[in-house]
């Protein structure tokens, strides 16, 4: 309920010469604090005349100062007071009283208006109301339904779903059980689509079950809602002592803490690695997100810095906290104020020691996200910048400029040129930004930057444009004697604190290669039997033995924690194992040497987060690539030639297909139905 307090406090004054008796006011309505007063944030006072017949009613009111919204209310209310006439030989009485509307300071949402009056007397009257809000709640329950429950007992959890947006976001299904338990499915917009389990241990469930225990969270209404058409929806599910409750919050207009009990539930059962994958290969993009949902690492000094909160940031900086510590994916704090404009809040952290050019584990930097984010890039330049910079895939922020870029942000292209950007670096698949800005304003599905929500979209005078931008600067460019892309990857050393193990080292060129193409089979193994299941319960052991590749595969799958291993765990296991398999390392020079094969043009499979690419049913050509990946996961191209694929079986690593595909010719090779992993149906 919007708890509206009203104090009615009213004396009538007599405006003739002699006073008045004293009045009686036996009967009076509530005063109204007008909703499109309250909308707008509209209040003051209000002076009423009015004039009374001998029966004691008013016969004519009038406001004669006061905003009209407000004026027109206290009219109504005069209207409908009923005096008690004194004996007074008069048949008219003229008097006066002042109504004062105040907005209290609290938004006070979703519930209807109660009243508390206090009469005293007849000289002022002082209406007290929240803000209206757009905000309302609905399905709330009854006062003998708000107390809390009785203790956890077995069998209790909390369940969290996210529903989809317009936009990417993260559709998913969690529960946290009483024992520990942590059941996840995976719908849209997330890394592991279908079913996931761990346990995070039976404290740390109940745990998480006590902050639902509260009464507050039982008070609560079964919904919230607000009057916008874009936004995201989380629903709670709880049993708890055998009584259940459910809270849907839509566009997050229930009560603030009510998003914490939310956050709560990613938080424990560390959903962030079901939405994203290893937080140390996720791709920059979701650093626009990751300040606002749970992640291992973001600190609040992150999330201040992501929502230009200046006095938090002070506040923080003052404190002392480091303002170089980075979160699970190696991003600072001036990486994510790099996701908004707020020159202020980046001055504040260079200030306090921030290095501009930081590198997170995939070697991103904040330039590469103001430039993700299209906007700022110059102060940053400023700054000391490295222009040049390339992450683990080789991307520039001038490369991601040009995929991204908008009609009216060619000014920071021009910035980066300026700033000394090479037009001639190449990824590590061989593509410029000229590459870049070509493929960004194609066909659709062709963004060369992975799950961006910005890409291309030019018109064909524009992208002409900035390709003869690109161009001069390329011939612009003299650097007699020095190999551009050497000089920028000697700036741009890998900054990967701990040395990769051959499985991570083998999932980092699994991350460049999406889909990989390979010919044969794990013999240790077998070859895809017909009861696959039955295959990898009885290979666990022996994948077992390999205690660094299962710990990594494990990690990978959120399944560290658990002991015992379910049939279909194993499997699971076992087939992410065989991918794994399939990319050969040969130690060579101090790093390691990969010999891979690459589909020449992937088939896109747009999905909400970014783009899938899966191999073209139509096509078997494709591309034998050599090349080396050292111990921090860098990824070194020494060879690359074309191919046509040539197999008795060819399956393909990295796109979620487990078949095998017979085949000798390219004619056969077209009957191949290559399908997308669940959820993907689209």
């Amino acid at each position: 309920m919007i708890r509206r307090t009203i104090l009615l406090l009213c004396l009538v004054k007599a405006v003739a010469g002699q006073p008045l008796p004293e009045l009686r006011l036996p009967s009076a309505v509530t005063p109204k604090y007008p909703a499109s007063a309250r909308a707008q944030r509209i209040q003051g006072e209000v002076k009423v005349e009015f004039v009374l017949n001998s029966a004691g009613e008013p016969v004519s009111v009038t406001a004669v100062s006061g905003p009209p919204v407000l004026k027109l209310a206290a009219e109504e209310n005069v209207r409908a007071w009923r005096f008690e006439p004194p004996k007074d030989s008069r048949k008219e009485w003229k008097s006066s009283t002042i109504f004062n509307f105040k907005l209290a300071g609290d938004e006070q949402t979703y519930e209807s208006a109660t009243h508390t009056e206090v009469f005293d007397s007849y000289h002022h009257v002082e209406v007290i109301a929240s803000p209206l809000s757009s905000k309302h709640g609905y399905n709330c329950p009854l006062p003998d339904e708000t107390g809390p429950p009785p203790l956890i007992a077995p069998g209790d959890f909390v369940e969290l779903s996210r529903g989809a947006c317009y936009g990417p976001c993260p559709t998913y299904k969690v529960r946290i059980a009483q024992n520990g338990n942590v059941s996840w499915i995976g719908y849209r917009a997330v890394e592991a689509s279908g079913e996931r389990h761990a346990n995070i241990g039976q404290d740390a469930a109940q745990d998480v079950l006590r902050q639902f225990h509260a009464a507050k969270f039982w008070e609560l209404c079964g919904g919230y809602t607000e009057e916008i058409t874009d936004g995201s929806s989380a629903q709670i599910q709880i049993q708890i002592g055998g009584r259940s409750k459910t809270v849907s919050n839509y566009a997050n207009s229930a009560p603030e803490w009510v998003e914490t009990l939310e956050d709560a539930v990613d938080d424990a059962a560390n959903t962030h690695l079901w939405k994203h994958g290893d937080p140390r290969t996720e791709p920059l993009n979701f650093i626009f997100e990751d300040a606002s949902a749970p992640k291992p690492g973001v600190t609040p000094l992150m999330k201040a810095a992501a929502k230009a909160d200046v006095d938090t940031i002070k506040r923080l900086l003052q404190s002392g906290v480091d303002v170089s510590a980075t979160d699970a994916s190696g991003w600072t704090a001036l990486m994510y104020a790099a996701t908004s404009c707020a020159p202020e809040v980046r001055q504040l952290l260079l200030a306090a020691g921030a290095n501009v050019n930081d590198k997170s584990h995939n070697r991103d930097t904040a330039l590469m996200v103001a430039a993700l984010a299209g906007f700022c890039v110059k102060d940053l330049l400023h700054a000391g910048a490295d222009v040049n910079a390339q992450n683990t895939a080789g991307v520039t922020a001038l490369m991601i400029l040009a995929a991204q870029i908008d009609a009216d942000e060619i000014s920071e292209i021009k910035d980066a040129l300026k700033a000394g950007a090479d037009v001639s670096l190449q990824d590590v698949k061989g593509r410029t930004a000229l590459d870049y800005l070509r493929l960004a304003n194609s066909s659709p599905g062709h963004c060369p930057i992975p799950a961006t929500w910005k890409c291309g979209g030019l018109e064909k005078g524009k992208v002409r444009q900035i390709a003869t931008l690109l161009r001069t600067a390329k011939r612009n460019r003299r650097r007699p004697g020095v190999n551009p892309q050497q000089q920028s990857a000697s700036a741009s050393a890998p900054t990967t604190a701990d040395k990769m193990s051959t499985a991570e080292l083998r999932y980092r060129v699994m991350q460049y290669f999406v889909p990989l193409w390979f010919c044969g089979s794990n013999p240790r193994l077998g070859a895809l039997p017909e009861d696959e299941e039955e295959a990898a319960v009885r290979a666990f052991p022996e994948i077992r033995k390999d205690e660094k590749t299962f710990r990594t595969i494990t990690r990978h799958l959120n399944l560290g924690s658990v002991v015992e291993f379910s049939d279909e765990q194993k499997l699971t296991i076992y087939r992410e194992y065989k991918r794994l398999e399939a990319i050969s390392l040969e130690s060579w020079k101090g790093k390691y040497r990969f010999n891979v094969l690459v589909p020449t043009e992937p088939r896109i499979w747009t999905r909400s987060d970014g783009f899938r690419t899966m191999p073209d049913p139509e096509r078997n050509e494709g591309f034998r690539v050599e090349g080396t990946v050292d111990f921090d996961g860098q990824v070194t191209i020494l060879k690359k030639e074309e191919v046509v694929l040539k197999c008795p079986a060819l399956r393909c690593v990295g796109s979620g297909l487990e078949t095998s595909h017979e085949f000798a010719t390219k004619e056969t090779a077209q009957h191949m139905v290559f399908r997308p992993p669940p959820g993907d149906e689209s």
